[in-house]
């Protein structure tokens, strides 16, 4: 009994071992491509230097994307009592609601082109400060 769970625990962790290899080598291919790509457009030095950010931005996303599926797994906190919707955090719950509501009502009424658009807008706005006083300058 205990021979072939550690089987199937062994074949389990090659089958993820393998699988990991593939993934990396895969992500290499596309990191390899995006350079050749972008060198096509623009200096190697140029090339090499967007590709490594790239690389890294989808780093993080991975980091960000693998913290939030462990605090969905995590256990849910305890429920607190509902406080007066006019007083503390009842208020800025209902708020966080609202608000909530008009973002997903806004996503559904949009097409993922324009919210891309919009995501590189605003991240635009967030990185360059001499674009968002050119912004406040036009409004």
């Amino acid at each position: 009994m205990i021979s072939r769970l550690l089987t199937r625990l062994a074949i389990g962790a090659a089958a993820i071992l393998i699988a990991a290899a593939g993934g990396i080598v895969a992500v290499t291919f596309v990191i390899i491509a995006m350079y050749e790509l972008l060198e096509t457009v623009m200096q190697p030095w140029l090339a090499a230097l967007a590709t490594s950010g790239l690389a890294v931005l989808f780093a993080v996303l991975v980091l960000v994307l693998a913290r939030v599926a462990m605090r969905m797994m995590a256990a849910p906190p305890p429920k607190t009592t509902a406080r007066s919707s006019l007083g503390g955090l009842g208020f800025t719950a209902e708020i966080g609601t609202l608000l909530g509501k008009e973002a997903r009502d806004f996503v559904e009424n949009n097409s993922m082109s324009t919210l891309g658009i919009l995501a590189v807008v605003g991240f635009a706005l967030g990185v360059s400060p001499k674009l968002r006083k050119l912004i406040w300058k036009l409004l």
